[in-house]
């Protein structure tokens, strides 16, 4: 069993680094003239993580994943409103998975 202080130091740590990667993040942005074309670019990529990440699950995925995208992808398309359209989204996953 693994000490209750290296755990706690280890968490401490992580917190640290990735705080630490932010702020550099964050530093080193602030000294750089962003051009349109880097805004552009930026402001995409965003997006394409997300799918990158939503996608393999979806293809590889039981059919609670596949319902909770298409349910999401629908409230999205009605209403444009992403945030609940993901509240919705988990919804539908659970509600599948406990009828399936």
């Amino acid at each position: 069993m693994v000490n209750s202080t290296l755990g706690i130091a280890v968490i401490i740590a992580m917190a640290l680094v990735t705080y630490g990667t932010r702020a550099a993040g964050l530093v080193i942005m602030s000294r750089i003239r962003v051009t349109k074309r880097a805004e552009a670019f930026l402001t995409a990529l965003s997006g394409s993580v997300l799918v990158a990440l939503i996608v393999p699950e979806t293809i590889g995925g039981d059919w609670g994943a596949k319902g909770a995208v298409g349910v999401a992808i629908l409230f999205v398309a009605l209403t444009g409103q992403s945030s609940l359209a993901m509240v919705f989204g988990i919804l539908a996953a659970v509600g599948i998975r406990f009828f399936l």
